[in-house]
């Protein structure tokens, strides 16, 4: 559904995207990650036909984005990662002039996705938060129904609850069948969504993996808190490290599966068990930063 081949686009001072090279097949969810100006957004706005390539091509639906993006974005839903709405408009003005730039959209479903996402649109944009900015312009992303989604740090802004919706929609989307290309430094939102993920590391795309095998190798830290701090001793294996001790809390890291770590829990006194949710970012970062080549599962 979406193909980009030796995709390359360069900008003054040697910074870009440089021959990437990236098929999503239709009903895939593909998660794109990386650190701040690695090229997640050239990469989305040379899709949206916004930038044209200095070479290689890209297609998506077999089409040319550069010279049919009036019809690819018919059956495109795009939130871009910095969103800026008209102030002077309302909400409601705002949708209702996105729908006349595509295809007749359905009351029904517009109706349905304000009252998901808890959106009212009548008060002018102006006055409105960054977080109703952006369920504003997840909603006009999503009005017509578009076959494929591309989402640029789309939770940006919402508050916790919010962006548990947001999940939720999306992997219904997900089960309707709908191509989605999503950048995210939110690991909660690629882990419960995404069936492959591709980290960009200065314009090139270094690494290709599904999530299933990413879940195997990511480092999974907890906090451990002993009724008995001789218990201690009995942490350490060939599975995990100790990193930080204090009183009678340890920090530990764990590679691959946490069974054999429960199974020596189980013999001690435990007071409590808390995991420690790392930043996406940081754990692709520890993955993948020995490693130039790509990798593929």
């Amino acid at each position: 559904m979406i193909e980009m081949s030796q995709l390359s686009k360069t900008f003054r001072g040697g910074r870009g995207i440089f021959d990437i090279t990236l098929s999503i097949e239709k009903g895939e969810v593909f998660g794109y990650l990386g650190p701040n100006g690695s090229g997640k957004s050239t990469t989305i706005r040379c899709l949206m036909g916004f930038l044209r390539p200095d070479q290689g091509t890209v297609r998506i639906s077999d089409r040319d984005p550069w010279t049919q993006a009036k019809t690819l974005h018919q059956i495109i839903g795009y939130l871009p990662g910095d969103v800026a709405l008209p102030e002077n408009m309302t909400g409601s003005q705002f949708l209702g002039w996105m729908r006349r730039l595509r295809e007749p959209a359905n009351p029904l479903w517009s109706g349905r996705l304000l009252d998901r996402f808890d959106l009212k649109p009548e008060p002018l944009i102006r006055h409105m938060s960054k977080g109703t900015r952006q369920k504003l312009a997840l909603v006009a992303a999503f009005a017509h129904d578009p076959d494929i989604l591309i989402l640029d740090e789309p939770t940006s802004g919402l508050d916790p609850l919010m962006q548990q919706t947001f999940i939720q929609w999306l992997r219904e989307e997900r089960d309707r069948g709908k191509t989605i290309l999503l950048s995210s430094h939110q690991f909660a939102e690629v882990d419960r969504t995404c069936h492959r993920v591709g980290f960009l590391k200065e314009g090139r795309l270094v690494a290709k993996d599904s999530i299933q095998h990413l879940r195997q190798q990511v480092r999974q830290v907890f906090e451990i808190r002993l009724s008995n701090p001789a218990d201690l001793r009995a942490l350490p294996g060939p599975d995990c490290e100790v990193v930080k001790v204090d009183d009678w809390t340890a920090t530990i890291t764990v590679h691959g599966s946490v069974d054999p770590l429960l199974k020596r829990l189980a013999a001690i006194s435990v007071h409590s068990l808390r995991e420690q949710t790392e930043e996406l970012e940081n754990t692709f970062l520890e993955l993948y930063r020995h490693d130039e080549g790509e990798v593929e599962a």
